[in-house]
C-alpha cells in the first residue's frame, strides 16, 4: 500500500498580534442584534420576548408591551436552560447617573493586623489582603485602606456593571517601603502604584502613598497626596476581566476617567459638577507647572483667571479622537507613533494619550449618559463574544495537537524530512480547527461599530471634539501629529 504524503503542521496557536490594523467604518462590522425568542414555562406555556440577561438566579425578558420581566431560570424548559448556558449575559439596569451610594463616606475601614516574620505584617479589610514589608499599626493602615475600599465601592456602582473577583476571597496588595525594592519587585520607576495584571498583584511603594518612616515609626506626611495612581492601578484589577479582550486605550481611558473623580471628605464626587470642575483644574494645573520656575512658588489664580486660560486655545494638544477610535495596542505602546511636540507647555506624547482617552470616556458617560453607556456596554458584549469564540479555538487547537502527536506514534506514520510525513491511506490525519478571525484586530477592535453606531471614526471624532469643547469650556486643540 503507497503511503500518502502530507506537510506537517505548525502546531503553533493562532495568535492574535494586533501587528496590522485596517480603519474601521461603521458598515463594516455587524451590531449586537437583538435576542428574541420563543421561551417555554415548565408547564408548556409560551412567551415571545428578548433576552436581556441574567440578574441573580432570574432571567430579565423584555415583552412587547416594552416591560421587562423576571422571570426564574429553574421554571423556563430544559431546552431554554441551555440556550442560556450558551448565551449568558448579565442584566445591567440602563445606566442614568452615578447613584447616590456611589458617593457614600468611608469614616472607618475595618482592619485586622497580623504580624509576621519580624518587622512584617498583614492587613484585611473586607475587601483586600495587604502584605507590608514594615508594621505601619491598624490605626495608620486604616487611613491607607480607605482609598482602597472607597474605590471598590466606586466599582460596585459603576456605569459597565464590571467588577472582578479576587481568587482567594480577597484582592492581594504589597506595599514596600523602599523604593529599590519596589523596582526590583515590578514597579516601574517613577510611579506611585502598579497592577501586575499576569500575577493579580497590586504594588506600591509606602513614601508615594502619604507615608514616611521616622524615629517612632511610620506616620502620614504633612503634605495630603495623590491618589489618583492608586486609583488607576486599582481599577485595573477591580476590571481586570476585561483587561485581555479590548483595546488598551479603552482600559486606560477608563482608569483614567475614574481616577479623576475628586475625593473629597473620605468619598468620591461623582456628580458631573465635580467632574467638569476637575478636569477643568487638571488641565490648567499643567499650564501653570509648564510655565512656572521649579523653585519658585507657583503663582495663584483665580476662578476667572483659569477659565480665561482654559478658553483660550492654550491648553495643551491633544490627539484626534478619529485616531483615538482606531488605535491598535501597537501604537498606543509606541506613542501614536510620529515626533514628540516641542513646544512650550505640550505634553509626552504618552500623557497626551491617556488625556485624549480619558476625555473619550468622559464623553460617552458623562456627555452622552445613558445612551454613551449602552453603546459601551454593547461594546464589552460584542468583545465578550469575540472571546468566548477565540478560547473555544484555543481549547480546539490544543486537542488538535494532543491528536497530531498520537498520530505520528501509528504505525506505518513516518516523517519523511523537510517538514512532510507519510501514512498508510487507512489512516486519516486530524484536521486543524478553523482560525475564527481573518483579522487578528477584531479579537479587541470588534465593538468599535458600537461606539460609531453608524457613523464614521471622522464624523464621531469631530461631535466628540467639538461636544467637549462646549461642555468643558476648554479651547482643546486636537491634532493628528
Amino acid at each position: 500500500m503507497k503511503p500518502i504524503s502530507h506537510a506537517l503542521p505548525c502546531l503553533v496557536a493562532f495568535a492574535f498580534t494586533l501587528l496590522s490594523f485596517a480603519p474601521i467604518h461603521a458598515q463594516q462590522a455587524d451590531a449586537i442584534a437583538p435576542i428574541v425568542r420563543e421561551w417555554t414555562s415548565l408547564d408548556g406555556r409560551k412567551i415571545t420576548a428578548e433576552y436581556l440577561g441574567h440578574k441573580d438566579t432570574d432571567v430579565a425578558l423584555k415583552l412587547k408591551d416594552g416591560k421587562t420581566a423576571f422571570v426564574p431560570a429553574i421554571k423556563l424548559s430544559t431546552q431554554d436552560n441551555l440556550f442560556l448556558k450558551e448565551h449568558h449575559r448579565i442584566y445591567l439596569l440602563p445606566w442614568a447617573a452615578w447613584p447616590t451610594k456611589s458617593r457614600y463616606a468611608m469614616r472607618s475601614v475595618d482592619v485586622k493586623e497580623e504580624l509576621s516574620e519580624g518587622t512584617k505584617a498583614i492587613y484585611t479589610t473586607k475587601h483586600f489582603r495587604f502584605h507590608c514589608d514594615v508594621n505601619l499599626g491598624s490605626n495608620l493602615m486604616k487611613d491607607l485602606a480607605t482609598v482602597f475600599e472607597l474605590t471598590y465601592n466606586l466599582h460596585e456602582n459603576s456605569p459597565l456593571g464590571i467588577l472582578a473577583e479576587p481568587d482567594d476571597h480577597y484582592f492581594p496588595a504589597r506595599l514596600i517601603a523602599k523604593r529599590e525594592d519596589y523596582i526590583n519587585q515590578g514597579g516601574p520607576k517613577n510611579s506611585a502604584g502598579v497592577y501586575l495584571s499576569k500575577e493579580k498583584i497590586f504594588l506600591a511603594p509606602l513614601e508615594l502613598m502619604g507615608m514616611e518612616s521616622g524615629t517612632a515609626g511610620w506616620r502620614k506626611t504633612t503634605g495630603a497626596y495623590d491618589p489618583s495612581t492608586i486609583v488607576h492601578e486599582l481599577t485595573h484589577m477591580l476590571t481586570h476581566d476585561i483587561l485581555v479582550n479590548l483595546p488598551i486605550w479603552i482600559n486606560e481611558g477608563y482608569a483614567e476617567y475614574i481616577c479623576h473623580i475628586p475625593i473629597k471628605n473620605d468619598a468620591f464626587q461623582t456628580d458631573k459638577k465635580s467632574m467638569r470642575e476637575a478636569i477643568q483644574d487638571m488641565f490648567f494645573d499643567y499650564h501653570v507647572q509648564a510655565t512656572s520656575s521649579r523653585s519658585g512658588e507657583k503663582p495663584k489664580f483665580g476662578k476667572v483667571d483659569k477659565m480665561k486660560y482654559l478658553a483660550s486655545g492654550s491648553v495643551p494638544n491633544l490627539f484626534k479622537m478619529e485616531k483615538i477610535l482606531q488605535m491598535t495596542d501597537e501604537e498606543w505602546a509606541t506613542g501614536g507613533r510620529g515626533n514628540q511636540f516641542s513646544s512650550l507647555g505640550q505634553l509626552p506624547r504618552m500623557t497626551q494619550l491617556y488625556h485624549t482617552a480619558h476625555l473619550m470616556m468622559y464623553y460617552f458617560l458623562e456627555i452622552e449618559g445613558q445612551n454613551g453607556v449602552a453603546k459601551i456596554r454593547k461594546f464589552l458584549e460584542k468583545n465578550r463574544n469575540k472571546m468566548k469564540v477565540y478560547n473555544k479555538y484555543l481549547e480546539d487547537f490544543e486537542q488538535y495537537q494532543k491528536e497530531w502527536a498520537a498520530f505520528l506514534q501509528l504505525p506505518g506514520v513516518v516523517n519523511v524530512g523537510d517538514g512532510r510525513i507519510e501514512y498508510p491511506s487507512n489512516l486519516k490525519p486530524p484536521t486543524a480547527p478553523s482560525q475564527p478571525f481573518n483579522d487578528p484586530s477584531e479579537l479587541r477592535l470588534a465593538g468599535v461599530s458600537e461606539l460609531l453606531d453608524g457613523e464614521s471614526p471622522k464624523v464621531l471624532g469631530e461631535k466628540i471634539e467639538k461636544a467637549l469643547i462646549k461642555d468643558l469650556e476648554i479651547n482643546f486643540r486636537f491634532l493628528t501629529e
